[in-house]
């Protein structure tokens, strides 16, 4: 599915689409988003970004991001200055 949505939305500029690894958990029936840095896994790239490709584990502060639902899954697109680093 993830690889459905790179092919449909494409990021501008320094943007960076992830594939958050469980992004919110749910405490009592409420959904309670994580505050912490976020890790996940980029599934698409914006023409001017250098540090990441398509594949990376990264981790991004998520308090800068605009997020949004596919069928069904969370995604978020954030710059790429917003991360934080990259696991190997």
């Amino acid at each position: 599915m993830s690889i459905e949505l790179a092919k449909q939305i494409v990021p501008c500029f320094d943007q960076v689409l992830i594939k958050p690894d469980a992004l919110e958990r749910e405490v009592s029936g409420i959904l309670i988003e994580n505050e912490r840095p976020q890790r996940g896994e980029v599934i698409g790239v914006g023409p001017d970004v250098k540090s990441v490709k398509v594949g990376n584990s990264i981790c991004v502060s998520t308090r800068f991001k605009t997020r949004f639902t596919y069928e069904g899954e969370i995604y978020f697109v954030v710059e790429e200055e917003d991360i934080v680093g990259k696991f190997n």
